[in-house]
């Protein structure tokens, strides 16, 4: 992948950059994820939040969970997720891999999580390190 990557919501309202390469590129099978999506998994990569900047302020929705999605407040679109109160994944963020302005062949997974819920017509990610549910770290 490139060391600068742009990506946006689907209407271009919230744009947003990040430098550096990913911690980790993630597919997820949880529930979560795949009713976010409405498909049946996440394409996320991982950064550090410092490596992230946008150009919209995006407001998490009020959540007692402590994974908070940030969504474009006029198309809708899922662009990142942040967590609080989990040690390891706070100074992290999730972007979604759909946003980003990327080639088709820039983008490929390393991770797959909640592999306890991959449905059955999917074949695993080759490559992959792979996880029944969510790793301590990455």
């Amino acid at each position: 992948m490139p060391n600068t990557i742009t990506g946006s919501c689907v209407c271009e309202k919230v744009r947003y950059e990040l430098t550096g390469s990913p911690i980790t590129n993630i597919i997820c099978h949880c529930d979560t994820c795949r009713k976010i999506t409405g498909s049946v998994f996440m394409a996320n990569s991982a950064y550090t939040r410092e490596t992230f900047s946008k150009s919209t302020t995006i407001s998490p929705p009020d959540s007692r969970n402590t994974i908070h999605r940030h969504f474009c407040s006029n198309c809708g679109s899922p662009v990142y997720t942040t967590s609080t109160g989990t040690p390891g994944y706070e100074n992290m963020l999730t972007v979604t891999a759909g946003t980003m302005d990327i080639g088709n062949n820039s983008w490929k997974p390393s991770l797959e999580v909640f592999c306890m819920r991959r449905r059955g017509f999917l074949n695993p990610f080759e490559g992959t390190d792979k996880h029944e549910k969510s790793p301590e770290s990455f």
